[in-house]
């Protein structure tokens, strides 16, 4: 089945850095939501994953298997912070947080400023309370993807706790015609750089993607095996 996807996003930057890094992260890799010019695009050994109109292109050092070359359709996306930045009010605030000498990552999060809230909605709230009220609706005809960077590893054990409960009892409601899907990139003791890990239901199917670079600048990727 060709899905389109409901994104959700939650971060806990705010206590940290920046929040959700002013609406970028809610605008994943190559994908096009409905109705905006929202676009990224993602650089890979077999050319190049994208919508019409992607606007900002990650090209991480890619090694391992070279994943299809679909660009998924977005129905929907949200994002959650304790602290929600404003990409135009607090857009010199976000490069702030990028060395001055990484050229490459500053010209990134400029051109990602400019797609930022453009379709996307980072509301404020607490990352298990939100997702808990969230995950209560059924998306029959789409898959639902709750995805994060870098962020669960720092919520405090009984949020974390929350949110695995939450996402346990909406996959125990999935179905074939409602997947639940929840992507995570975080580090953890394996190393170098953050494991990326995928769950899905029905089924609580456990898979490790890959690994990538913190900041994006390489991607070892496995995918989902045969």
């Amino acid at each position: 089945m060709d899905w389109s996807w409901v994104l959700t996003l939650f971060s806990c930057w705010g206590r940290l850095k920046a929040p959700a890094s002013g609406g970028c992260d809610v605008g994943p890799v190559c994908h096009c939501v409905r109705g905006t010019g929202a676009c990224y695009a993602l650089g890979t050994p077999g050319g190049l994953i994208e919508a019409a109109g992607s606007a900002v292109t990650l090209r991480p050092e890619w090694q391992g298997v070279v994943p299809p070359m679909v660009a998924p359709v977005v129905a929907a996306r949200r994002g959650v912070d304790l602290n929600p930045l404003d990409p135009k009010r607090d857009g010199a605030r976000l490069l702030a947080f990028v060395w001055a000498d990484q050229t490459l990552r500053l010209a990134r999060l400029q051109a990602a400023l400019g797609l930022a809230g453009g379709g996307g909605v980072v509301d404020e709230g607490d990352a298990a309370d939100w997702l808990e009220a969230r995950l209560q609706a059924r998306h029959p005809g789409q898959a639902h993807l709750v995805y994060h960077t870098i962020a669960h590893q720092y919520f405090p054990p009984t949020v974390q706790a929350r949110i695995e409960a939450a996402m346990a009892a909406a996959g125990a409601r999935a179905s074939a015609d409602a997947p639940l899907c929840w992507l995570g990139m975080e580090a953890d003791a394996a190393g170098p750089g953050a494991a990326v890990t995928l769950r899905i239901w029905p089924g609580d199917i456990a898979v490790t993607l890959g690994r990538a670079g913190f900041h994006g600048e390489w991607v070892e990727w496995r995918g989902m095996g045969d």
